[in-house]
């Protein structure tokens, strides 16, 4: 086995065998192995090979192949155990007094598709939908812990029950919950307990785009409305109502409208009533309005990765590297390298 040469502060360089947290049997340092699977998660597995032979570490696209599998299946297996221990227990009481204030967290929930090779289900889409949440201190954004992964959703559930526990959410903290407003994302959400939930307001400005061309609404009518919006400075319940009684809309004359506006307008008009639309009120809060991190999360973590030219993924294959892609970006990560390493490399 090779040594690895560390720079000392003291006596500014001297070598040493790697043996602090053990050797595995990986036929790699685990530092080198370290930074290969992080490398996969970035970049598909000849990319990979390629830089890592650069830097003269050299390591095939198949040997890559086969410790990314293997790291993988092991980290997705401790995970799982790991978030069902984590998802029995109760949400730890705060230690705050009484004069400080309740934190707050935002947890945002998406999906994406991603193109899956030899898909069990012949019918609907071709890919299979990645599954991601994402949760962090509303005073805080960078610290926010991830977890995705393609298992349907009764499975999911018991993963985000536990990144809520991973995040450091307390019984008495306040959360509030965005998302595109899918019937498993408003489910989900209430699920895990939050208190305020809202429809992101790009998705909302999505659907009143819809309704203001029904009603004739020019194209510079309809970016001055969207604008205001996207501000926060629009009450989408009052909105509707407003609409209604200012065009005097019946059900007579809403059926002139297409199929696509009229289910925009009862999109809207369901959240409306759940008081998800309510975006100057939250945003005097100083909450946010928009799903911006896991809009951004699913585009860098997920769709970057693995939606590339001609990418098409084995099932076992997109869960690991979802949940792979997850665990490397979350600050609060559900597994240990050092463990997974040693229990995959035994």
């Amino acid at each position: 086995m090779p040594k690895q040469s560390y720079h000392c502060p003291a006596c500014f360089y001297y070598e040493r065998d790697y043996v602090e947290q053990g050797i595995d049997g990986s036929g790699v340092l685990p530092e080198a192995l370290r930074r290969a699977i992080k490398l996969v998660t970035k970049v598909d597995f000849s990319e990979a090979s390629e830089l890592l032979n650069d830097w003269g570490l050299a390591l095939s696209k198949s040997s890559l192949e086969r410790l990314s599998q293997s790291y993988g299946n092991e980290a997705w297996q401790q995970a799982k155990a790991v978030c069902e221990e984590l998802s029995e227990q109760s949400l730890p009481t705060s230690e705050r007094t009484e004069q400080a204030s309740a934190s707050a967290f935002v947890i945002e929930t998406d999906g994406c598709f991603v193109l899956e090779r030899n898909k069990a289900e012949p019918k609907g889409l071709q890919g299979r939908e990645v599954k991601s949440l994402v949760i962090y201190p509303l005073n805080r954004p960078s610290k926010r812990c991830c977890l995705s992964s393609s298992v349907s959703i009764s499975e999911f559930r018991v993963l985000a029950q536990a990144l809520v526990r991973q995040a450091g959410i307390k019984q008495d903290d306040v959360s509030l919950g965005l998302g595109d407003g899918a019937v498993w994302v408003r489910e989900l959400l209430s699920d895990l307990g939050v208190q305020h939930s809202l429809l992101d307001v790009f998705h909302a400005v999505s659907y009143l785009d819809k309704v203001l061309i029904a009603l004739g609404h020019s194209e510079q009518e309809r970016r001055a409305e969207r604008k205001a919006w996207l501000k926060g400075e629009v009450d989408g319940a009052l909105w509707l109502q407003t609409t209604k009684a200012h065009y005097n809309l019946t059900d007579t004359l809403m059926q002139t409208w297409t199929d696509e506006a009229l289910e925009a307008w009862a999109y809207l008009q369901n959240h409306a009533q759940q008081g998800a639309l309510a975006y100057p009120h939250f945003k005097a809060q100083g909450w946010v309005i928009g799903s911006g991190q896991i809009e951004g999360y699913n585009k860098w973590a997920i769709l970057e990765r693995m939606r590339g030219s001609g990418m098409h993924w084995s099932k076992g294959g997109l869960n690991r590297m979802a949940f792979l892609r997850s665990d490397f970006t979350s600050h609060k990560p559900l597994t240990d390298f050092h463990d997974v390493r040693l229990a995959a490399f035994s």
